[in-house]
């Protein structure tokens, strides 16, 4: 005479295998959207990067930008400041001159 393991006939069994069963299906569904979830995060965490690299250089370039502009305006003022420096010279020499 063979004894079940429950003490029971087979079916109780069987039911615990069947719930067994479908725990297991439904840990791996949740281990599924785990993955999805994660997934969805790194590249949502991948844009944000890109996007602030992005939004650096972007920052970056209108710093220099800035600067050269800024360059530009020293360079002519200091032309400008120059050239009226030799027209005064030039102008006080040719007054000299006429006395």
């Amino acid at each position: 005479m063979r004894r079940e393991a429950s003490g029971h006939s087979g079916e109780p069994l069987i039911s615990l295998c069947v719930q067994a069963w479908k725990k297991i299906e439904e840990t791996k569904k949740k281990a599924v959207e785990i993955m999805k979830v994660r997934q969805r995060n790194k590249e949502t965490r991948a844009e944000k990067e890109a996007l602030r690299a992005q939004r650096e250089n972007e920052e970056r370039e209108k710093t220099e930008q800035n600067a050269q502009v800024r360059d530009q305006q020293k360079a002519a003022l200091r032309f400008n400041k120059d050239n009226q420096l030799e027209r005064n010279a030039r102008e006080a020499e040719r007054l000299k001159q006429e006395r």
